[in-house]
């Protein structure tokens, strides 16, 4: 096995014509990232870079710090944080992490294969219910379900909601935007198993991407589907072509949609940080405001449990605390 130094930035790996997916297993120095202008406060991600390809990812851009290339080293050379797990039995003894909720999959899917070696993603969360720390998790793997019964613990204590990413009911499509991820049908028998062993789940439908999944029939689909399987929310947002990751993304739609190119590369070059127009982007949270409206889906999963803050301070748990 390839393992990548300390700092991969200072010493990148050769570039190879080979296009197999090679694991590195780098030690990291910390685990738990805290996060700004978002809904939630803690992020984990045991991994970096992702196989399953998402022609729009956003966190393509994130490998370039790591001295890869965002289009294929993103989706083939895969960052394992070996220590993860040692790192945030540590880290969760700081008073301000204390019962915080954390949440997975905001850089890299923690489902994605990498965890069936590594089963890192399993171990975290095996500690996160020992601290007593709410979970949110979103992924487009069904290898979540592999993990049910610590789901399902998680879930009747601080709390556990799990986000199914679809973007898409249609399976020819979503094998051209996603294309090494489970079908559309198998993430929502994934969501249908989760929400049977009374696990908050409910879509991610993200991004958005206009001229293609964003007609109201094929949203309201979504919809009907993500009930019929017992979601609960979902949650949407438009495409972003930002910097860093929007070449892989514009040479997916020169190869597949040519008819869009023009569409997609004028929104590139928006001073919106290649975000949608503000017309556009108020149109499509419209038409996902009435369709959930419709069906009584909520948009996003529910907040997690307060905190619950022992009053004991007998010198019994403080030791106890100390040991954790």
């Amino acid at each position: 096995m390839n393992a990548l130094p300390t700092d991969p930035i200072a010493n990148p790996p050769e570039r190879s014509p080979r296009r197999g997916t090679r694991y590195h297993e780098s030690p990291a120095k910390s685990i738990v990232n805290p996060v700004k202008g978002m809904r939630f406060l803690w992020s984990i991600s045991p991994y970096r870079g992702c196989v399953h390809a998402c022609t729009y990812c956003y966190a393509r851009a994130s490998h370039a710090f790591l001295g890869y290339n965002t289009g294929d080293d993103f989706e083939h050379e895969i960052i394992v944080k070996t220590n993860a797990p040692e790192l945030l039995e540590r880290e969760l003894r700081q008073p301000k992490l204390r019962h915080q909720q954390m949440v997975m999959g905001t850089i890299s899917d923690p489902y994605q294969p990498a965890e069936h070696r590594y089963r890192l993603t399993r171990r975290i969360l095996g500690i996160l219910d020992r601290f007593g720390n709410p979970v949110q998790i979103t992924t487009k793997s069904t290898t979540v379900t592999q993990d049910l019964p610590l789901l399902e613990r998680m879930a009747a204590g601080a709390g556990c909601a799990v986000n199914l990413t679809i973007t898409t009911p249609d399976p020819e499509l979503a094998r051209l935007l996603e294309p090494r991820t489970p079908s559309p049908a198998q993430r929502l028998r994934a969501m249908q198993v989760l929400a049977e062993h009374g696990i908050a789940t409910g879509i991610f439908c993200a991004p958005i991407l206009p001229g293609l999944t964003d007609r109201r029939e094929d949203l309201e689909r979504l919809a009907e589907m993500v009930v019929a399987h017992g979601g609960r929310w979902m949650m949407g947002s438009t495409l972003r072509i930002g910097e860093g990751f929007a070449e892989p993304f514009l040479a997916s739609v020169r190869r597949d949609f040519p008819e869009l190119v023009w569409r997609y590369e004028r929104q590139a070059r928006s001073g919106h940080r290649g975000s949608v127009s503000r017309d556009e982007s108020r149109r499509i949270h419209d038409v996902m405001d009435d369709i959930r409206a419709k069906y009584g889906l909520l948009s996003g999963p529910p907040p997690a449990p307060e905190p619950v803050i022992e009053a004991q301070t007998s010198l019994p748990f403080l030791a106890d605390l100390a040991t954790r």
